[in-house]
């Protein structure tokens, strides 16, 4: 890994654009190297980080959850998180021909979830993706909606926005239809980029939510999570009840993907029950 991520920068000084394909697992070896010969020189260099998040079966040597809370505070480099096998594509695509800059994205290890809109939409440098409930779950929201009108009942006032990584989204779907069933208004940020990080875009999408729990598959420690969460607080002028749920302070064994996240607290009934909680104890 260290010599891969050097030779890489040795071929973008060189004048080619290399996608250095590593497991986000081991990407910690090579921090040395990304600091001092990618991101200090400002090569342009794609580190395409493969097993981003919870691995399973593989054990604790193998988890990719250290990549976001190593690399976020590396000046210069780029980092992003995929959704879908469309979303891979355009962001591949934006770090090769879109920046001149060094670039990370990370993916999981489990199957890509079906396909929406937003994952086609053109990368914006900095910005994520905000997908309402009509378009993720469109015959729940529907319901709901009608079952408002029909007893002509006004919102509740509980809106809850998931802010989810990417690879969390598949968990982070499966929660907010539970919330929609239940009868209370959701939409997901997914965080396409967590550096550069267009605050004003995310701050604008929350305004309308009085709830918002973070998802990240990465450790709490050091996490974006809790950096957004700080400026929630700090610019929400009307409030706002949060929680992060991420990696704790442990390391993780073998499992399969479920019951990693589960025993992390990030499996989609946790998520979903973090969200009720914010909603009953306003």
């Amino acid at each position: 890994e260290e010599h891969a991520v050097t030779f890489a920068g040795g071929l973008a000084a060189g004048g080619m654009i290399p996608v250095a394909a590593i497991y986000s697992t081991f990407m910690q070896r090579s921090v040395d190297q990304i600091i001092e010969d990618v991101a200090m020189q400002k090569r342009h260099v794609v580190l395409a980080l493969d097993r981003a998040g919870a691995v399973p079966s593989d054990g604790e040597t193998h988890q990719g959850i250290f990549d976001i809370a190593l690399f976020r505070t590396v000046p210069n480099l780029v980092i992003m998180t995929v959704s879908s096998a469309a979303d891979l594509g355009l962001c591949l695509e934006w770090a090769v021909y879109g920046t001149k800059m060094p670039v990370s994205i990370r993916w999981p290890k489990m199957s890509c979830p079906s396909e929406i809109p937003s994952f086609s939409k053109p990368v914006e440098e900095g910005k994520g993706l905000f997908i309402e409930s009509e378009e993720f779950a469109p015959a729940l929201s529907a319901r709901l909606s009608e079952e408002m009108e029909s007893k002509s009942l006004e919102s509740s006032g509980d809106k809850v926005l998931f802010v989810c990584t990417g690879s969390m989204y598949s968990e982070t779907l499966t929660a907010a239809r539970s919330l929609l069933l239940k009868g209370t208004e959701c939409a997901i940020f997914i965080l396409r980029f967590i550096k550069p990080f267009d605050e004003q875009f995310f701050l604008q999408s929350a305004l309308p939510f009085n709830s918002i729990v973070f998802i990240e598959d990465g450790m709490k420690a050091g996490s974006f999570s809790c950096y957004l969460e700080g400026l929630v607080h700090r610019t929400k002028e009307n409030g706002c009840r949060t929680k992060v749920l991420a990696f704790p302070d442990s390391f993780f064994g073998c499992g399969t993907r479920d019951q990693l996240l589960d025993e992390a607290g990030l499996s989609s009934a946790k998520i979903a029950e973090a969200a009720f909680s914010l909603v009953q104890n306003a």
